[in-house]
């Protein structure tokens, strides 16, 4: 399963080696997926089938956090070949720190929510509403704390570059636009 997942990661479209390993890895894990099926599911064998299914590129870390959490089973499967109690303190930590990061998140859309009520964006009856659109896209790519006023403006321009988009494809009057065109153009 590591091999597979490493052959995912490369840098070069050279890297023929990485292209031989996920080959036959996933030809691998695809087989004995597939005599396993009879047997109960467990949860090496879902988290296999979801490797195989969703490619590393394609997901959101968070979300493979999450998923990790809930399907890990630390009886089953001791992680890192540790004592039982250490894996529970990882566990522990790794849901503690999912924990903060969706409070953080959650913060962060009540302030883009304000954001919109007081600046009146919500009242624009042309305007698009993809606030929350604007946000996943940089919460899902901007992880660490550090980076919540990247978020936030992130956040902010989309929804600001929606508004003026909107305005131009059918919120404003001719002169309204030539106006708003001379003022961007100083």
């Amino acid at each position: 399963l590591e091999l597979y997942k490493v052959s995912q990661v490369s840098t070069s479209k050279h890297e023929l080696i990485l292209d031989s390993i996920g080959s036959w890895s996933g030809r691998l894990l695809k087989e004995q997926l597939r005599s396993s099926k009879a047997q109960k599911l467990t949860p090496l064998l879902r988290e296999v089938e979801h490797a195989l299914d969703s490619p590393f590129y394609t997901t959101l870390d968070r979300l493979e956090h999450k998923m990790n959490i809930e399907q890990f089973d630390f009886m089953e499967h001791q992680m890192l070949y540790l004592p039982w109690q250490r894996n529970q303190d990882l566990l522990a930590l790794g849901v503690m720190d999912f924990n903060t990061s969706q409070i953080v998140c959650q913060q962060e859309l009540q302030h883009l929510e304000s954001w919109v009520k007081d600046s009146r964006l919500d009242q624009l009856p042309f305007a698009r509403q993809k606030l929350a659109y604007f946000y996943l896209s940089a919460a899902g790519t901007m992880l660490p704390g550090e980076l919540s006023d990247a978020r936030i403006l992130w956040a902010k321009n989309g929804a600001l570059t929606t508004v003026v988009d909107d305005f131009f494809d059918v919120g404003g009057s001719k002169k309204e636009l030539e106006n708003l065109t001379t003022l961007v153009e100083m």
